[in-house]
């Protein structure tokens, strides 16, 4: 593989051997920068190689006073040229490529959490399989057909989705357990949580039993009842309750209109939200790796837009708009509620009035036994009330043995829960080629920490001398190049390693076996190492833009 370079930067004439490690040395400013970016955009098929320049601006790299400038790549199965000023990318063949981590121009160490994570799922094939799920629900004893949904909902809207829908569904369920129990949920609470009429006795009763309680219970007052009269005293006190039956329904008809107007306005209020324009998150943003413009990442499907700009005062705008139509909302919210309770307790109202109705038409001459069926009334009232309390605790405790269940689902569908696993341990195994790749430079070890920060000797690499950082990024760039199968490293400004850091260099480029080219400034090219007498590749010297051959 060569490299033929003409007229670019500060870089005339260059014919380089990069089949197998190209050492490029001359003093500051002779061209090797120019070269190493050169090979850059020939490899990775990006003509404007430098962070902050737009392709529009291509012209400033063609060598001063010349009209055009030429890079061109070729290997045995064909070839990739880049054209200035124009910037255009001509292919022939299966031309030679690489990605941007292998030249240089992007690094896991440049990374936040969020990038980085992206960037090493995707290296790593680390996106948990369904297997991965499947076992991880197992654990927390979700069933195969839960898994069965959950694994759909992935596939069709991906993870983040998929957790988003999780969410949802844990607060429907507590909005049931707080329906039963009329209380917020709380999961302490919800372990102790007793109805009214609760006994101890219940937790070992089947509602069966509580029912068929309640059935004789039911059936002693219908017999007691047809068996006594009541007093003239309960007919008034029944006749005035049965009285009110009409007024009720009139009462609980106008509550359901109420009610739906209140239901209207929540749904407005809600929408009224939705439609309020979001927050930009600024930390989102990242540089174009095209155009260097900042740009943010958008899901499904996957693409780089341009961010919304907004000023400090409308994003303050916003933040009051939404805040104001949350308090709209949940007052809404608790309207509605209200009224729902009032619409209750009217419905328990008239359910006494026909009651007391029933009492009448079925009532006899009174004949003194009005005692006996005010037992067995209070005696049905109170099987009645066990049963309740009975279903009320079932119900409140199936749904939260469902909410502890969702949070389990919700916490393995997160960023942070089954997807963070497999990538770390992912990262594990790529952490112990790193060391390999170390240790056959005789360099300490560079490791990707569980934040998936990448660190030297254990030393973050904000806090490591130049040098040592030089040794993580080289390392990182021989690992991701050895996983995307990249054709060439380019390594610039090797210069920054001490003598002890440059053997080691060039004995990991030995090691791994990957054409690179190393650009270092010398001050003398009688300093230069002959790499081709020692078999190792070729050495070239770089002076006033022009590369030359040192030795065989």
């Amino acid at each position: 593989m060569r490299i033929s370079v003409e007229n670019f930067r500060r870089l005339r004439r260059a014919e380089i051997d990069i089949s197998a490690t190209a050492l490029v040395c001359g003093p500051n400013g002779a061209g090797k920068t120019s070269l190493a970016h050169a090979l850059a955009a020939a490899l990775t098929g990006d003509p404007v190689p430098i962070s902050g320049v737009k392709k529009s601006e291509a012209g400033a790299f063609v060598h001063s006073g010349s009209p055009k400038g030429l890079v061109t790549v070729t290997a045995e199965a064909g070839h990739v040229s880049v054209e200035y000023p124009r910037a255009t990318v001509t292919t022939e063949g299966t031309p030679p490529s690489a990605t941007p981590y292998a030249v240089g121009m992007k690094s896991l160490a440049d990374m936040d959490t969020k990038q980085a994570s992206a960037v090493l799922i995707e290296y790593l094939k680390a996106t948990p399989t369904r297997e991965d799920l499947e076992a991880a629900l197992d654990r927390i004893g979700v069933g195969a057909s839960v898994a069965d949904k959950i694994w759909s909902s992935i596939e069709a809207n991906g993870w983040d989705n998929a957790a988003a829908h999780a969410k949802e569904t844990g607060i429907r369920l507590k909005g049931q357990w707080e329906g039963i129990t009329g209380t917020r949920y709380g999961s302490n609470k919800a372990e102790r949580w007793l109805p009214d009429n609760w006994a101890t006795d219940l937790e070992g009763a089947s509602e069966e039993s509580l029912q068929a309680a309640a059935t004789e219970a039911r059936e002693f007052l219908e017999a007691a009842i047809a068996a006594t009269a009541i007093s003239n005293d309960e007919r008034e006190r029944l006749e005035a309750k049965a009285g009110k039956a009409d007024d009720l329904r009139a009462e609980i008809a106008d509550q359901e209109t109420v009610i739906d107007g209140l239901r209207e306005k929540v749904r407005a209020t809600e929408k009224a939200l939705a439609d309020l324009p979001v927050v930009p998150v600024d930390d989102h943003m990242m540089p174009c790796p095209h155009c260097g413009s900042p740009v943010v990442v958008k899901r499904s499907p996957v693409r780089l837009a341009k961010p919304e700009q907004i000023g400090d005062d409308e994003k303050k705008r916003r933040h009051e708009a939404i805040a104001k139509a949350k308090a709209a909302h949940d007052e809404a919210c608790a309207k509605v509620s209200a009224a729902q309770k009032t619409l209750a307790d009217l419905n328990r109202d008239l359910a006494d009035a026909e009651a007391a109705q029933k009492t009448l038409d079925e009532a006899t001459v009174d004949d003194g036994g009005g005692d006996d069926v005010e037992a067995a009334r209070e005696n049905a009232r109170y099987a009645e009330a066990r049963i309740a309390a009975f279903k009320a605790k079932s119900s409140a405790d199936r749904i939260h043995n469902s909410i502890q269940s969702n949070a389990d689902v919700q916490a393995l569908l997160a960023p942070d829960g089954l997807r963070l696993r497999k990538l770390r341990d992912a990262v594990a195994d790529m952490n112990g080629r790193l060391a390999q790749i170390c240790e056959a430079a005789d360099w300490l070890p560079v490791k990707v920490q569980d934040d998936l920060s990448v660190t030297y000797a254990d030393w973050p690499m904000k806090l490591c001398s130049a040098g040592h950082a030089l040794r993580a990024r080289i390392v990182l760039q021989a690992a991701f190049a050895e996983l995307d199968g990249s054709a060439c490293l380019v390594i610039d400004a090797a210069d920054t390693l001490d003598r002890s850091g440059r053997r080691g260099l060039m004995r990991l480029l030995g090691t791994i076996k990957m054409p690179a080219i190393v650009c270092m400034t010398m001050p003398d090219r009688k300093d230069v190492p002959d790499l081709a007498a020692k078999g190792a590749g070729h050495s070239y010297w770089i002076d006033d833009g022009v590369a030359e051959p040192i030795g065989g």
